[in-house]
């Protein structure tokens, strides 16, 4: 494929923008960002908080508040209680550092949250984390509002995030600013059609990204690339296959199960319900929950505290007709996805697209697993949705969900075929 774009963007700071879509937040101090949250700090958040000298007071005496992560180009975060939350965090859910010194005074991430910044070619769009629930539920004003505070944040803040080469569309083939905007607006189109639910749409994207996966794009013109994914998109949309997967309603393959569950598990101990101290007990009972999450018969192990009260084959059953207005925040976690490309643009930036649009669409089997775990006995609520849309948001920027390891595992997912049906089955 002929390069026409260039490989990275400008170095130039760009007005931000909110998405074309509505997004909706203000703070209602739930507390939930501050709990298995890892706060990156610059070298301006280190030296503000060196300043403030909490390590003077009696309570954090022994206790660490800046960990330092690597060797040789270190990287810095907000120090962690041994249950997972930030050692700021008081037990009103407020932030003590906020409550104290005012929220100037605050790193900068814990300052934008839940915005982030989204850089594409000449873009820089702000879009909601929304694992924060005032984010999910679209509690507060437009984003627009917020964009004056945001800008303020970023210019008074030496660091300003650099442009980056962008993503592959498929391993092996040349990285390219246009390429990778035709096809996020083919995953956009996708993601949006309304004349589909949302799981038959991810369905779509995923078949669409399964015949991407099969092109040879190195044989395939600059020219040429629109008219290639435009086809692709009405062979997704028209695949005969589809019809049947939705008529028979069939569980994944043994491989297809093994690997979902294994990526089941990874995103559970995302929940801040599911926060476990670091201790040889809790990783002993770890490797025992992956043991049984890998043979997927008998009691859910416990996690987090949580009892086991459901069996992996109750946890298979339909969950029956939930209502559009209960299913708003799942739905309105894929809208804004596609809208804001963070699924590819921010931390799993060096996957291939098919790769990233294939852990977007595991998303929602996950969830729905999810609901039916926190639910079980009893009809979902919201809560559940929320927790559920509150990890796989935490699972676009968790290490080790935007590590080689899940890049490998939705790639198999989709090169074996199974994640339509792992969409079909769980949406049930």
């Amino acid at each position: 494929m002929d390069t026409r774009a260039e490989m990275t963007g400008p170095n130039e700071r760009i007005e931000l923008e909110s998405l074309p879509i509505a997004e909706r937040w203000d703070c209602h101090c739930t507390g939930d960002c501050c709990r298995g949250t890892l706060v990156a700090l610059t070298a301006a958040d280190r030296q503000r908080l060196a300043e403030q000298r909490w390590g003077e007071l009696p309570e954090f005496r022994g206790q660490k508040i800046v960990w330092r992560h690597g060797l040789f180009r270190p990287t810095y975060s907000l120090a962690k209680r041994r249950d997972g939350s930030c050692v700021f965090l008081q037990p009103d859910g407020l932030c003590r550092i906020h409550v104290e010194l005012g929220e100037a005074a605050k790193p900068r991430v814990c300052r934008m949250f839940p915005m982030q910044i989204v850089e594409g070619y000449g873009r820089r769009w702000v879009a909601l984390r929304r694992y924060c629930p005032s984010a999910a539920t679209e509690k507060g004003r437009c984003v627009a509002e917020h964009l004056p505070a945001v800008e303020s944040l970023l210019a008074d803040d030496p660091e300003w995030p650099q442009a980056e080469p962008p993503p592959r569309l498929i391993p092996g083939a040349p990285a390219d600013w246009l390429a990778l905007e035709l096809a996020a607006a083919a995953v956009r189109r996708l993601l949006t059609d309304d004349r589909f639910p949302p799981v038959r749409r991810l369905v779509h994207l995923a078949v669409w990204a399964d015949q991407l996966r099969r092109c040879r794009l190195r044989r395939v013109a600059a020219d040429d690339l629109p008219e290639l994914l435009k086809m692709l998109e009405q062979i997704a949309v028209g695949d005969g296959r589809i019809d049947s997967w939705f008529r028979r309603r069939e569980p994944a393959g043994r491989a297809g199960r093994l690997l979902f569950r294994q990526a089941l598990l990874e995103h559970l101990r995302l929940s801040p319900e599911n926060l476990v101290p670091p201790s040889l007990l809790e990783r002993w009972r770890l490797i025992v929950a992956a043991w049984a999450f890998a043979r997927g018969r008998g009691p859910v192990p416990p996690l987090g505290g949580k009892a086991a009260s459901v069996t992996f084959e109750q946890l298979e059953e339909p969950l029956g007709a939930l209502s559009p207005e209960l299913l708003r925040p799942l739905g309105r976690f894929f809208e804004a996805a596609a809208w804001s490309q963070q699924y590819c643009l921010c931390a799993r930036r060096s996957w291939s697209l098919v790769e990233s649009v294939s852990a977007l669409a595991l998303a929602l089997p996950v969830a729905m697993w999810i609901v039916r775990w926190r639910s079980a006995g009893r009809s979902p609520a919201l809560p559940d949705l929320l927790e559920a849309v509150g990890v796989i948001d935490r699972a676009m920027s968790c290490p080790w969900l935007c590590g080689p390891r899940h890049r490998r595992r939705c790639a198999s997912l989709l090169r074996l075929g199974e994640l339509p049906r792992l969409l079909v089955w769980y949406a049930r």
